[in-house]
This record gives structure tokens, sequence and C-alpha cells, in this order.
């Protein structure tokens, strides 16, 4: 991502070429790090919306949204570079799944029974999976996801909110203010 100098017009605010270097330089460095840092405040930390330790994305769709928040991994900085991101959604028993342009490898310890709630990332299928009751391969009432992913984040409030969606849906999942 290049910022560029945008021609000044009648109310817009503009940015001298010496600003726009210096942001520039900040998303290389955010982009790059040279050391281990914690890439999700990284990457949002520039534009001063991280303020606690995660970091919140909101999921909308015609008839509501539910919010959550992401850890620190480099999975959940991959999707969050993805944001904002509009995509369908699909479903299986009591989990949304969706796509999002984003890449990871499994985690040291991935997980195929999680919470209800439970923002997890596919790898396989490059997608957000977030079950919020017993899916088709469940023992009694647990999540159980059809392969192992990377668990990101929770869903904050009732995930029974996301029982409301159907298969094809379109939804829009982006950083929370």
């Amino acid at each position: 991502m290049q910022l560029s100098a945008a021609p000044a017009k009648t109310g817009y605010n503009t940015i001298g070429q010496d600003e726009l270097d210096r942001l520039n330089a900040k998303i290389c460095e955010c982009r790059y790090p040279v050391h281990r840092v914690n890439p999700v405040k990284k990457v949002l930390g520039l534009m001063g919306e991280l303020d606690t330790d995660s970091v919140r994305i909101r999921i909308r769709w015609n008839t509501g949204s539910v919010e959550g928040g992401l850890d620190d991994s480099s999975t959940s900085a991959s999707v969050v570079e993805s944001l904002p991101h509009a995509t369908t959604v699909s479903t299986w028993g009591q989990e949304i799944y969706f796509s999002v342009p984003a890449e990871s490898e499994l985690n040291k310890s991935p997980q195929t029974v999680v919470e209800p709630g439970a923002i997890c990332f596919w790898v396989q299928g490059s997608s957000i999976a977030i079950p919020f009751g017993p899916t088709p391969i469940a023992e009694k009432d647990e999540c159980r996801l059809v392969t192992a992913v990377n668990v990101i984040g929770k869903l904050e409030g009732d995930p029974l909110a996301l029982a409301s969606l159907r298969e094809g849906d379109a939804i829009t999942i982006e950083a929370a203010d």
C-alpha cells in the first residue's frame, strides 16, 4: 500500500509531501517489521483505533450485527489487513463461515472443538468460521469443526445472534470503532 498526494480541492484537507513520506514509511514499517511486535497493534495503532489488548471487529448483515475481539497473532494480522471485506456467508449446522483474502498456517495448537462464539480461521479454506452451537459432526452439544483451525478471537455477547444468517446472505466484516 502506498499513499500518494491528493490534488488540492476546495473542501478537502491535503498534506504535504514530507507528511506523506512519513506516513508511507510507517506503513512499510508495519508490513515488514524487523523485530517481533504485535502485528495487529502495529497495523491498526497507526490509525489510532487500538485502545485495548485486542482488535475489535464487526460483522454486519441486513438484519443484524455482532462484534468481537481478535488476538495479537499473525493470523489475526492477516485477517485485519484484508478489512473491510464484503462476502456471502455459508452455513454448516450451527456454524457460519465465509472467505477472507487472508493466509496463514496452522499455529502450534490448532483446535477442532471450540466454544460457541469462537472466531476461527480455517487455513485450508482461507475462511473465518464461527460456530454458535452444534455442528453436524458434534458429539452432544459441542461445537466441532470439520478440520483443525486457529482460534483467533471471540464474539462479544450472545453468539446465537448468528442464527438469523442464512446461506448466501451478504455480510461485511470490518474493524469496529
